[in-house]
Parts: C-alpha cells; sequence; structure tokens
C-alpha cells in the first residue's frame, strides 16, 4: 500500500494527514487500511485513543480479509481494551487468523496456554504452539522457547539450549532476546559468568528498545567501575 511509508521509522511523521489518506484508501475498498487506520486509532496517532472506534475499523478489515484485523481484535479481548476481557473471544479470533498463517497469532494462542488465559494452563500445549509460530519465523516465539529451556517449564531445564534459542531470537531481531542472553552471563548460569559479554548483550537489547535492559545495564556498569576501581587499588 503506498501510504504505509509516512507510518515508517525515521520519516517525518503528519499522522492526520496519514489518516485522511487512509480513510480516501478505503473509501475505494483497500483491503489494508481499515487494519491500519484501526491501529491508529488504537495507539492515537493523529486522533484521540479510541479502542471502539479501533474495533470498528478492524472488524472492517476482517470483513475486507486483512491478515492482521482479526489478530488486533483478538488483542483487545484479551487486555479488555473497548470491550470486557473475554480470553474465549481473544482465542476465537487468534485460531481465526492463525488458520491465515500469521505468526503473531500463532504465538499468542501459546502465550494464552503459557499463562492459562479462558484455558487450562499448560505449558506442553504452550511449547507446542511456540514452535509453530518459530517455524513460522516468529522471533518472540523463539525466545519464548528459550525461556522454557532455562526455567524447566515443559521441558527439563537446559541452560545449552535456551542460549541456542535465545540467540536465534536475536539473530532474528528480538529485542528482550539479548538482554536474557546477558543475565545468562551476567550470573554465570549455564555459561562462564563474563561481565564483559553480558554488557554487551544488555547494550543491544538496550539500542532495540527492551525496557528492562535499561536499569539492568546500569546496576552492571555500576558494577564494573567499583570492579575497576578494586583492581586499581583506589578501595
Amino acid at each position: 500500500m503506498a501510504y504505509v511509508t509516512i507510518l515508517a521509522d525515521g520519516v517525518p511523521q503528519d499522522y492526520r494527514e496519514a489518516m485522511q489518506l487512509y480513510r480516501a484508501a478505503s473509501n475505494k475498498g483497500n483491503k489494508a487500511a481499515p487494519a491500519i487506520i484501526g491501529l491508529m486509532y488504537a495507539d492515537g496517532l493523529g486522533v484521540d485513543k479510541d479502542y471502539k472506534e479501533a474495533m470498528r475499523w478492524y472488524e472492517l478489515g476482517y470483513q475486507r480479509g486483512s491478515a492482521t484485523a482479526p489478530n488486533n481484535i483478538g488483542m483487545l479481548y484479551q487486555y479488555g481494551k473497548g470491550v470486557t476481557t473475554n480470553y474465549t473471544e481473544a482465542m476465537r479470533w487468534f485460531r481465526i487468523v492463525d488458520k491465515r498463517g500469521l505468526v503473531a497469532a500463532t504465538n499468542n494462542i501459546g502465550s494464552l496456554y503459557d499463562h492459562g488465559l479462558g484455558v487450562k494452563q499448560s505449558h506442553i500445549e504452550a511449547l507446542r504452539w511456540y514452535r509453530q509460530a518459530e517455524k513460522k519465523g516468529g522471533h518472540t516465539a523463539a525466545a519464548n522457547i528459550g525461556s522454557f529451556y532455562q526455567h524447566g517449564r515443559g521441558v527439563p531445564q537446559d541452560y545449552a539450549k535456551a542460549l541456542a534459542w535465545y540467540r536465534l531470537a536475536s539473530d532474528k531481531g528480538n529485542a528482550g532476546a539479548p538482554y536474557n542472553i546477558g543475565r545468562m552471563y551476567d550470573e554465570g548460569w549455564g555459561v562462564k559468568q563474563d561481565w564483559k559479554k553480558a554488557q554487551r548483550w544488555y547494550e543491544l537489547s538496550v539500542q532495540r528498545g527492551d525496557p528492562v535492559a535499561q536499569p539492568q545495564l546500569a546496576d552492571l556498569r555500576l558494577r564494573l567501575m567499583r570492579k575497576q576501581a578494586v583492581k586499581g587499588g583506589l578501595q
């Protein structure tokens, strides 16, 4: 769709103008535009944040065959945005779009099983869905699988496999996976403790926008400074 670049990272953004362009495209029957308009209402881009209006546009997107709109509807039901929280309804929408091949929906189904939301909690079932999502290219799913091996949920605890899955997720651009790798080096979980390596992984996670990594990086830098001071005989 020609107008998507208006919303791209690094491009000067005029969301009000973008909204006008997307509305014009939607009026002409464009399949993708309604879902994008819904996202703009959900995020408050160029308009006041309005989840009910977002839902209306997502539903139109679904009617037109959008690949992402059903997943977004499911997310609104999962988190109770503009509607009453309804995990069963969220699962129904995720399954609809999973059949269309959207990796995010497959991962979301795994997440519902992982946390027992609307279904009986099952780490084995969650892992099955995460593996399906990862096969479709999902980097979040790869990181989730790594977490399962790290903490021994649904599988025997295995730090080596956890590290391998985190590295795979990181290679695919996941923001949280480098943080998890950093934690393993920071604490010496399954690897030789190495604060310098931990720092590099934390820095990568921060660069990718992971909010958890920043305070951990700051704490590690302080520890490295203290270690250096002791080594230099300043204490």
